[in-house]
Formats: structure tokens, sequence, C-alpha cells
């Protein structure tokens, strides 16, 4: 069966001979060999064309610019892949194992199959060094009819990528390739998730016969304004696959949310270090937080805890890092963000003291008391407010502000301002320990004396008689013969 491979290449000049010489060197010689230059502003087109012009079976295509012009989906679609073949691709900067197409087309043609997939061998690009977590089987299998499902977990990891495998032309035929247009990444998996599902019989080779070049210099491991939405559209298509495939069990469901945990982790680490605003990297953050699929990947037990603990730490991690280079005004996004994880932050944020405490009192309406350690933080910042507890904020918020800004002339006005009104029980100690420390540090002498008259009946009320009298005595002593302290004297019991 002829065989045609596909590879397209974009500022491939270093890495493009390896790949050419691996397609040339397979002991299987029935294929002809689409090569594109991919719209390359380096001398890969003359790559392509210099072995086109030594060997016949290479046919060369060129793009202005990348992406703008021919693809094999395109090649697919206009018939230049015959419609009774079988089809591969290869990366520009990947390999076949000379036996590659060997051993995969006879491995197709014994037992029907629709695909064969190799196992892959990761390579780190720069180093060579040979890499864990290939996408590989333990041993060769046949997959079809309940196996699609019954053996999701062992076959998964091949579902992840295009390459490494090779297809019947007429499987490729049945696709719906609109999905491609809005992923930036993961196309490979939703092609290969496409194919499988419209295959009947697919083959797996333990035997690794592709080479995958790792290196962090290519297009996975850079940010863009799709990323977050591929990898949540990939959860849709696994789904939609093994629902196909009858395969839709609570261990295979959980398999593909392992996948999308690992997904979140790794766009994690590439977003925060994309070149974006540090407002816009929160709002990233939301919008990978803020969907159905992150929010039943943490209702559900789908991943393990000690994996959860992990996703949500580095959330949290996340979260920290940019408060710090953040104004106010992503208040309202960092609340959400800590609402999913159900903690606050361990740092003040750089901010206000309006802005502080309008955060802090969110914090506490959006996850209770999980938010009463960040309040605590923000007592600590002065004296004057540190022995407060923090279910006064929301009652003391104008005056614990202003203190925060430094103010304490206008946090002791804020506070008499409040004798107009009815000081609820709950908030009077601490509305009388912040009006007493505020007088101190204001060197109001007059409020200090109103606020310790105050304490003395507070603690009357409350029959703490002997704090009442130990305080109207030592009010006693420093102003003899004062009405008001008399009469609370007066209201002790004897």
């Amino acid at each position: 069966m002829h065989v045609y491979i596909w590879t397209h290449a974009y500022n491939a000049e270093k890495t493009l001979p390896r790949t050419i010489e691996s397609v040339l060197g397979q002991t299987y010689r029935d294929f002809t060999y689409l090569l594109l230059d991919n719209g390359s502003t380096d001398s890969t087109g003359d790559v392509v064309r210099e072995y086109a012009a030594l060997d016949s079976r290479i046919v060369p295509f060129f793009n202005e610019k990348n992406w703008v012009g021919y693809g094999f989906y395109e090649a697919i679609r206009d018939n230049v892949i015959d419609r009774d073949c079988f089809f591969c691709t290869l990366d520009a900067d990947d390999e076949y194992l000379p036996e590659f197409l060997e051993k995969c087309v006879d491995f197709m043609e014994r037992f029907d199959c629709d695909i064969a997939c190799a196992s892959s061998q990761s390579v780190d690009a720069e180093t060579g060094e040979l890499l864990e977590g290939s996408n590989a089987v333990d041993y060769d299998m046949i997959i079809e009819g309940e196996k699609f499902s019954d053996e999701f977990f062992n076959y998964g990891p091949m579902l992840f990528t295009i390459w490494g495998k090779v297809y019947k032309s007429s499987v490729l035929r049945k696709f719906d390739y609109a999905y491609r247009k809005s992923m930036s990444y993961g196309s490979d998996t939703a092609f290969a998730l496409e194919a499988f599902k419209h295959a009947d019989c697919v083959g797996a080779l333990s035997e690794k016969l592709h080479k995958y070049y790792i290196s962090k210099k290519s297009t996975s491991f850079v940010f863009d304004v799709n990323r977050i939405y591929s990898i949540q559209k990939i959860v849709d298509l696994y789904c939609n696959y093994l629902r196909v495939k009858n395969g839709l069990t609570a261990e295979n469901i959980s398999h593909v949310y392992n996948a999308y945990a690992n997904n979140i982790n790794q766009v994690m680490v590439i977003l925060e270090n994309a070149e974006l605003a540090s407002e816009e990297k929160l709002a990233k953050l939301l919008q990978l937080i803020d969907h159905d699929h992150t929010r039943e990947l943490m209702r559900q037990d789908y991943i393990d805890k000690p994996s959860k603990d992990f996703l949500i730490q580095n959330f949290q991690v996340f979260i920290y890092n940019l408060l710090d280079e953040c104004s106010e005004a992503i208040a309202p996004t960092a609340v959400k963000i800590c609402a999913f994880t159900g903690q606050a932050p361990e740092r003040l944020p750089p901010w206000g003291g309006e802005a502080l405490v309008s955060f802090a009192l969110a914090l506490l309406d959006a996850i209770g008391s999980a938010a009463t350690p960040f309040v605590r933080r923000l007592l600590a910042k002065s004296s004057i407010i540190v022995s407060l507890n923090p279910g006064s904020l929301r009652f003391l918020r104008e005056p614990i502000s202003r203190v925060i800004d430094g103010d304490a002339a206008a946090a002791l006005d804020s506070v008499l301002e409040l004798l107009d009104e009815e000081i609820p029980d709950e908030f009077a100690e601490d509305f009388i320990e912040l009006g007493s420390n505020l007088s101190a540090a204001a060197e109001n002498p007059g409020a200090w004396l109103l606020f310790q008259k105050l304490r003395a009946q507070f603690f009357i009320e409350q029959s703490r008689f002997d704090e009442a009298r130990a305080l109207t005595e030592e009010l006693a002593e420093m102003l003899p013969g004062d009405e008001e302290i008399e009469m609370l004297k007066r209201g002790l019991p004897q």
C-alpha cells in the first residue's frame, strides 16, 4: 500500500535535514513525501528544494506566510492524497526509525487496522538525553469493539499526538476538521481523537519507532490567547470520543480529568512566564478556574487528594506572586480565584487602606473563616488595631482603613462619629478599644478619657465588676471629684 508522509516546516533549517533523512532511510520504500516550507524566514525553503531535487518521492510545497495557504487538511480535501492509501505525519524536528513504516504497514495489513500506532521515545532537543514520559504501550495491542473502552487507560497516551501513527486515508475523509480553526494547542490530540473515533480497529505497537524531540522553544511552551480554551475543548473532545465508543465509565473519565489537571499545571507555568501584564495573567487564571470542567475536576474524585492539593497550591502560589504587582482593580478577580481555592492569600497586597479592607471583607464573604488569617495579618499592620477581633472589621471598616493609611486623627474623627449611632453589643468592646488607642495616638486626652468612661460602663453592663472597679479607681485618682466617674462607682455592687 502506498504511503503519503507529511511534514510542514517553519524555520527548521537546523533540524529538518535529520527529519528528511529519517524518512528517506525507511526500509519501506513505497511512499510519497509531501514536504511544506510553511512561510519560513530562514533557509528552510532551500533545504526543501535541495532534497526534492535529490529524490523524486519528495513533493515540495511552499506557503508565503506561516499557515496562510496549504496544509495537509487541504491536501486531503483536494485529493492530493489518494483515496486508497495510508497517511502519516512527522514534525520537522523529529525522526522515524528506519523500520517505522514497514512495521506499521505490516501490522495494518495483517490485522486489517484502520490505524497503526508506534510507541514514541521522548528526547531532550538540547542535550539528546532520553526522557521519561514517552507515548508508549507496554505490549502490542489490537483495539476494537469493547477494547476501545476497556483498554483506554493503556492506549490513552497515544491519543495525545498526531505523529507516530499510520492512518488509512478513508478514515481521514470522515473527519470534521472544524475544530482546528479555534484550537491553538492540542489540535494534534483532536486529530487523533477524531481518527480513533472513526476507526473500527487500531493497532498499537510497543516498539519505540519514533523519536519526539522536546524543546522549550517550541510553541507548546508559549502562551497564546486560545491556550486555555484549547485545553478545555480537549476535555469535550475526549468525552465525545468515549461516548461514541461506549466508554464513558468513571475510570475513563478520571483518566481524562487527570490529563486536564496536568494541562492546567503546565498552562500556569507557561502563563507565569508569559510577557503579559500581571492583571492580564490573573484574568487568564480566572478563565482557567471559572469553567465547568475545572469545577467538576475539583468537585469529583477524578484525581487523588495529593494531586488536587498540588493543583490548589499552584493556584495559590500563582495569585500570591501576582498580587504584589497588581493594583486594587483586580480585587474582584482575586476574590473569585480565592473562592475557588478556598483559601486567602498569605501576603497582603501593597494597596491602600480602603482597598485592603474591602478586599478582606470580600474574602470573608467568599470563603468565611478561611479568610480570618488574612484579616489578622491586616490588623497586624498597626499596633492601634492589632488587638481587634476580625469580626469587627465590617463595622469599623472606615477607621481601620484610615489607620492603615497612617492617619490616626482622621481615624479618630471617624470613630467619634460612630458615637451618634447605636453600637451593637458584639462590637462595643472593639469600638472602645479602637477609640482609646486612637485617642492616645492622636494625643487627645479628652477623647481618651471619654473612651475610658465608656469602657468602665461596658464592664459594668457585662457584670465584669472587678475590671470596672479597678478602672474607676484609676480614673478617680486621675480626676478626683469627677461626677461621671463617681456615678460609675455608685453603679458597682458593694
